[in-house]
Protein backbone atom coordinates (compact mmCIF):
# COMPACT_ATOMS: atom_id res chain seq x y z
CA UNK A 1 0.00 0.00 0.00
CA UNK A 2 1.48 3.31 -1.08
CA UNK A 3 1.33 6.51 0.98
CA UNK A 4 -1.28 7.87 -1.44
CA UNK A 5 -3.42 4.74 -1.10
CA UNK A 6 -3.16 4.97 2.69
CA UNK A 7 -4.46 8.55 2.61
CA UNK A 8 -7.26 7.49 0.28
CA UNK A 9 -8.27 4.81 2.79
CA UNK A 10 -8.56 7.59 5.38
CA UNK A 11 -11.04 9.38 3.11
CA UNK A 12 -8.79 12.33 2.26
CA UNK A 13 -9.60 14.31 -0.86
CA UNK A 14 -7.30 14.18 -3.93
CA UNK A 15 -6.25 17.80 -3.29
CA UNK A 16 -5.31 17.01 0.31
CA UNK A 17 -3.38 13.92 -0.77
CA UNK A 18 -1.38 15.97 -3.28
CA UNK A 19 -0.61 18.53 -0.58
CA UNK A 20 0.57 15.89 1.91
CA UNK A 21 2.70 14.21 -0.76
CA UNK A 22 4.33 17.54 -1.57
CA UNK A 23 5.10 18.24 2.09
CA UNK A 24 6.33 14.70 2.62
CA UNK A 25 8.91 15.17 -0.15
CA UNK A 26 10.26 18.13 1.80
CA UNK A 27 10.61 15.99 4.93
CA UNK A 28 12.19 12.98 3.25
CA UNK A 29 14.55 15.31 1.36
CA UNK A 30 15.66 16.81 4.66
CA UNK A 31 16.18 13.34 6.14
CA UNK A 32 18.43 12.40 3.23
CA UNK A 33 20.44 15.62 3.53
CA UNK A 34 20.94 14.94 7.24
CA UNK A 35 21.65 11.22 6.65
CA UNK A 36 18.81 10.24 9.00
CA UNK A 37 16.81 7.05 8.51
CA UNK A 38 13.06 7.32 9.26
CA UNK A 39 13.51 4.76 12.06
CA UNK A 40 16.02 7.10 13.69
CA UNK A 41 13.65 10.06 13.90
CA UNK A 42 12.67 11.11 17.41
CA UNK A 43 11.51 14.31 19.10
CA UNK A 44 14.91 16.01 18.81
CA UNK A 45 15.09 15.38 15.06
CA UNK A 46 11.57 16.78 14.62
CA UNK A 47 12.56 19.94 16.49
CA UNK A 48 15.61 20.30 14.27
CA UNK A 49 13.43 19.84 11.20
CA UNK A 50 10.96 22.49 12.40
CA UNK A 51 13.80 24.94 13.11
CA UNK A 52 15.10 24.28 9.61
CA UNK A 53 11.68 25.07 8.15
CA UNK A 54 11.39 28.29 10.14
CA UNK A 55 14.90 29.33 9.15
CA UNK A 56 13.80 28.90 5.55
CA UNK A 57 11.00 31.40 6.06
CA UNK A 58 8.11 28.96 6.53
CA UNK A 59 5.17 30.34 8.47
CA UNK A 60 3.80 28.67 11.60
CA UNK A 61 0.77 27.57 9.57
CA UNK A 62 3.02 25.95 6.94
CA UNK A 63 5.05 24.17 9.62
CA UNK A 64 1.81 22.88 11.18
CA UNK A 65 0.68 21.43 7.84
CA UNK A 66 4.15 19.93 7.36
CA UNK A 67 3.91 18.23 10.75
CA UNK A 68 0.49 16.88 9.85
CA UNK A 69 1.96 15.28 6.73
CA UNK A 70 4.78 13.81 8.82
CA UNK A 71 2.30 12.32 11.30
CA UNK A 72 0.43 10.65 8.44
CA UNK A 73 3.74 9.42 7.03
CA UNK A 74 4.72 7.59 10.22
CA UNK A 75 1.18 6.24 10.67
CA UNK A 76 1.46 4.84 7.15
CA UNK A 77 4.81 3.22 7.99
CA UNK A 78 3.18 1.57 11.00
CA UNK A 79 0.27 0.39 8.83
CA UNK A 80 2.59 -1.30 6.34
CA UNK A 81 4.76 -2.63 9.20
CA UNK A 82 7.79 -0.60 8.11
CA UNK A 83 7.95 1.14 11.49
CA UNK A 84 6.64 0.68 15.01
CA UNK A 85 6.17 4.20 16.38
CA UNK A 86 5.12 7.71 15.38
CA UNK A 87 7.49 10.32 16.83
CA UNK A 88 5.23 13.11 15.51
CA UNK A 89 2.18 11.92 17.45
CA UNK A 90 1.23 14.61 19.94
CA UNK A 91 3.62 17.18 18.44
CA UNK A 92 1.70 20.30 17.42
CA UNK A 93 2.41 23.96 16.77
CA UNK A 94 0.73 26.15 19.36
CA UNK A 95 -0.38 29.73 19.04
CA UNK A 96 -1.57 29.63 15.44
CA UNK A 97 -4.16 32.41 15.05
CA UNK A 98 -7.55 31.35 13.72
CA UNK A 99 -9.72 33.71 11.77
CA UNK A 100 -12.76 34.63 13.78
CA UNK A 101 -16.14 35.35 12.24
CA UNK A 102 -17.13 39.01 12.53
CA UNK A 103 -20.20 41.15 11.99
CA UNK A 104 -22.65 38.67 13.47
CA UNK A 105 -26.38 39.41 13.06
CA UNK A 106 -28.93 38.87 15.85
CA UNK A 107 -31.84 36.50 15.46
CA UNK A 108 -34.42 39.30 15.04
CA UNK A 109 -32.47 40.74 12.12
CA UNK A 110 -32.19 37.31 10.47
CA UNK A 111 -35.88 36.58 10.82
CA UNK A 112 -36.80 40.01 9.51
CA UNK A 113 -34.47 39.45 6.58
CA UNK A 114 -36.22 36.17 5.79
CA UNK A 115 -39.70 37.72 6.01
CA UNK A 116 -38.79 40.69 3.82
CA UNK A 117 -37.13 38.52 1.20
CA UNK A 118 -40.12 36.16 1.01
CA UNK A 119 -42.49 39.11 0.56
CA UNK A 120 -40.46 41.00 -2.04
CA UNK A 121 -39.21 37.97 -3.98
CA UNK A 122 -42.29 35.76 -3.86
CA UNK A 123 -41.55 34.25 -7.27
CA UNK A 124 -38.05 33.01 -6.38
CA UNK A 125 -38.83 29.68 -4.74
CA UNK A 126 -35.22 28.49 -4.92
CA UNK A 127 -33.98 31.63 -3.15
CA UNK A 128 -36.56 31.34 -0.39
CA UNK A 129 -35.70 27.69 0.23
CA UNK A 130 -31.96 28.44 0.35
CA UNK A 131 -32.41 31.39 2.70
CA UNK A 132 -34.60 29.33 5.01
CA UNK A 133 -31.96 26.61 5.23
CA UNK A 134 -29.34 29.25 6.01
CA UNK A 135 -31.36 31.16 8.61
CA UNK A 136 -33.11 28.31 10.41
CA UNK A 137 -30.64 25.41 10.11
CA UNK A 138 -27.36 27.26 9.52
CA UNK A 139 -26.37 24.99 6.62
CA UNK A 140 -23.42 25.56 4.33
CA UNK A 141 -23.92 25.85 0.58
CA UNK A 142 -22.22 22.47 0.16
CA UNK A 143 -24.70 20.84 2.53
CA UNK A 144 -27.62 22.49 0.74
CA UNK A 145 -26.31 21.20 -2.57
CA UNK A 146 -26.22 17.64 -1.26
CA UNK A 147 -29.72 17.63 0.22
CA UNK A 148 -32.01 15.02 -1.26
CA UNK A 149 -35.80 15.22 -1.29
CA UNK A 150 -36.00 12.28 1.11
CA UNK A 151 -33.88 14.20 3.61
CA UNK A 152 -36.79 16.58 4.20
CA UNK A 153 -39.33 14.96 6.53
CA UNK A 154 -42.25 17.39 6.57
CA UNK A 155 -44.46 15.04 8.56
CA UNK A 156 -41.81 14.89 11.29
CA UNK A 157 -40.83 18.54 10.97
CA UNK A 158 -37.20 17.43 10.63
CA UNK A 159 -34.31 17.80 8.20
CA UNK A 160 -31.60 15.16 7.84
CA UNK A 161 -28.19 16.57 6.87
CA UNK A 162 -25.67 14.11 5.48
CA UNK A 163 -22.12 14.12 6.84
CA UNK A 164 -19.03 14.69 4.74
CA UNK A 165 -15.26 14.61 4.90
CA UNK A 166 -15.01 17.81 6.92
CA UNK A 167 -18.38 17.96 8.67
CA UNK A 168 -20.73 15.69 10.60
CA UNK A 169 -24.26 14.69 9.72
CA UNK A 170 -27.11 15.72 11.96
CA UNK A 171 -30.87 15.90 12.42
CA UNK A 172 -32.36 19.41 12.70
CA UNK A 173 -35.81 20.82 13.33
CA UNK A 174 -37.62 22.65 10.58
CA UNK A 175 -39.10 26.06 11.33
CA UNK A 176 -42.81 26.54 10.65
CA UNK A 177 -42.01 29.56 8.48
CA UNK A 178 -40.07 27.47 5.95
CA UNK A 179 -42.29 24.39 5.74
CA UNK A 180 -44.55 25.84 3.04
CA UNK A 181 -41.58 26.78 0.84
CA UNK A 182 -40.04 23.32 1.21
CA UNK A 183 -43.36 21.63 0.43
CA UNK A 184 -43.75 23.67 -2.76
CA UNK A 185 -40.19 22.83 -3.75
CA UNK A 186 -40.77 19.11 -3.24
CA UNK A 187 -44.08 19.19 -5.12
CA UNK A 188 -42.37 20.94 -8.04
CA UNK A 189 -40.39 17.74 -8.64
CA UNK A 190 -43.59 15.76 -9.16
CA UNK A 191 -43.00 12.11 -9.93
CA UNK A 192 -39.23 12.68 -9.93
CA UNK A 193 -39.36 13.03 -6.15
CA UNK A 194 -39.83 9.26 -5.93
CA UNK A 195 -36.43 8.64 -7.48
CA UNK A 196 -33.84 7.79 -4.85
CA UNK A 197 -31.00 10.31 -4.70
CA UNK A 198 -33.03 13.11 -6.27
CA UNK A 199 -31.61 16.45 -5.14
CA UNK A 200 -33.88 18.95 -3.43
CA UNK A 201 -32.33 21.77 -5.46
CA UNK A 202 -30.71 21.61 -8.89
CA UNK A 203 -26.99 21.76 -8.20
CA UNK A 204 -26.30 23.17 -11.67
CA UNK A 205 -28.24 26.32 -10.89
CA UNK A 206 -27.54 26.49 -7.15
CA UNK A 207 -24.40 28.62 -7.44
CA UNK A 208 -26.23 31.15 -9.58
CA UNK A 209 -29.16 31.02 -7.17
CA UNK A 210 -26.93 31.75 -4.17
CA UNK A 211 -25.27 34.63 -6.02
CA UNK A 212 -28.63 36.21 -6.88
CA UNK A 213 -29.87 35.64 -3.33
CA UNK A 214 -26.84 37.37 -1.85
CA UNK A 215 -27.26 40.40 -4.12
CA UNK A 216 -30.91 40.69 -3.11
CA UNK A 217 -30.07 40.37 0.59
CA UNK A 218 -27.46 43.13 0.35
CA UNK A 219 -30.11 45.42 -1.09
CA UNK A 220 -32.45 44.60 1.78
CA UNK A 221 -29.73 45.06 4.39
CA UNK A 222 -26.27 46.47 3.48
CA UNK A 223 -24.64 44.79 6.48
CA UNK A 224 -25.03 41.39 4.78
CA UNK A 225 -21.64 40.31 3.47
CA UNK A 226 -21.81 36.57 2.75
CA UNK A 227 -23.70 33.35 3.36
CA UNK A 228 -20.91 32.40 5.80
CA UNK A 229 -21.83 35.46 7.85
CA UNK A 230 -25.43 34.24 8.07
CA UNK A 231 -24.34 30.75 9.15
CA UNK A 232 -21.96 32.23 11.73
CA UNK A 233 -24.76 34.39 13.09
CA UNK A 234 -27.01 31.36 13.51
CA UNK A 235 -24.29 29.41 15.34
CA UNK A 236 -23.59 32.40 17.60
CA UNK A 237 -27.31 32.63 18.41
CA UNK A 238 -27.45 28.90 19.21
CA UNK A 239 -24.64 29.36 21.73
CA UNK A 240 -26.90 31.73 23.68
CA UNK A 241 -29.33 28.87 24.31
CA UNK A 242 -27.37 25.58 24.13
CA UNK A 243 -24.05 24.27 25.40
CA UNK A 244 -21.00 23.91 23.16
CA UNK A 245 -21.46 20.17 22.55
CA UNK A 246 -25.08 20.63 21.51
CA UNK A 247 -24.16 23.45 19.13
CA UNK A 248 -21.24 21.43 17.80
CA UNK A 249 -23.75 18.76 16.79
CA UNK A 250 -26.23 21.27 15.33
CA UNK A 251 -23.51 23.00 13.31
CA UNK A 252 -21.97 19.73 12.09
CA UNK A 253 -18.52 20.67 13.38
CA UNK A 254 -15.96 17.88 13.61
CA UNK A 255 -14.23 19.55 16.56
CA UNK A 256 -15.53 21.53 19.53
CA UNK A 257 -12.84 24.18 18.93
CA UNK A 258 -14.60 25.12 15.70
CA UNK A 259 -17.72 25.86 17.72
CA UNK A 260 -15.96 27.62 20.59
CA UNK A 261 -14.52 30.32 18.36
CA UNK A 262 -18.05 31.61 17.85
CA UNK A 263 -18.27 32.21 21.59
CA UNK A 264 -15.28 34.52 21.32
CA UNK A 265 -16.80 36.18 18.27
CA UNK A 266 -19.97 36.93 20.20
CA UNK A 267 -17.98 38.54 23.01
CA UNK A 268 -15.96 40.65 20.58
CA UNK A 269 -19.10 41.85 18.83
CA UNK A 270 -20.68 42.73 22.17
CA UNK A 271 -17.60 44.71 23.19
CA UNK A 272 -17.62 46.54 19.86
CA UNK A 273 -21.30 47.45 20.28
CA UNK A 274 -20.72 48.72 23.82
CA UNK A 275 -17.75 50.77 22.68
CA UNK A 276 -19.80 52.28 19.85
CA UNK A 277 -23.00 53.05 21.73
CA UNK A 278 -21.83 53.61 25.32
CA UNK A 279 -18.27 55.01 25.21
CA UNK A 280 -18.84 57.46 28.08
CA UNK A 281 -20.31 54.87 30.42
CA UNK A 282 -17.41 52.53 29.78
CA UNK A 283 -14.91 55.28 30.50
CA UNK A 284 -16.56 56.13 33.81
CA UNK A 285 -16.73 52.48 34.80
CA UNK A 286 -13.04 52.01 34.08
CA UNK A 287 -12.05 55.09 36.08
CA UNK A 288 -14.14 54.08 39.07
CA UNK A 289 -12.95 50.49 39.35
CA UNK A 290 -9.44 50.91 38.04
CA UNK A 291 -9.55 48.74 34.91
CA UNK A 292 -12.06 46.71 32.94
Amino acid sequence: MTFSQYLQSKDHSPATIRTYEKYLRVFTGWLQSECIHPDGVCYEELLAFMRWLQAGGRSREAVAIQLCAVRHYFDWRIAIKAGCNNPAAGVYIKGIPRRLPAGMLDIEMLQELYRNYCQLYASTLCGRVILGLLVFQGLTVREIRQLEITDVRLEEGMLYVRGGRSYNGRRLKLDAAQVRQLERCMNAHGQLSKIRGMRLLNGHYLREGVSKLLKALKKLNPVIKSVQQIRGSVITEWLHHYNVRQVQYMAGHKYASSTQRYQLSGLEDLAAQLDEHHPIEIGIHADHHGSL
